[in-house]
């Protein structure tokens, strides 16, 4: 999941070199965690991070 988090900071940075590599690392963690919150909120089972994604 680091790795995953990593690439999705990097992407960010990319089309916002505003933001400092911390600011864009919060963004992405704290977009996941609704991501999973609202998942879960609508009633789908949720497995939770993978550290084994490869294609993302």
């Amino acid at each position: 999941m680091k790795d995953y988090f990593e690439r999705l900071t990097n992407r960010l940075l990319e089309v916002n070199d505003e933001m400092s590599y911390a600011e864009a690392r919060t963004w992405v963690e704290m977009l996941w965690e609704d991501f999973e919150t609202t998942y879960a909120k609508a009633g789908y089972k949720y497995k939770g991070q993978r550290d084994d994604r490869e294609n993302c």
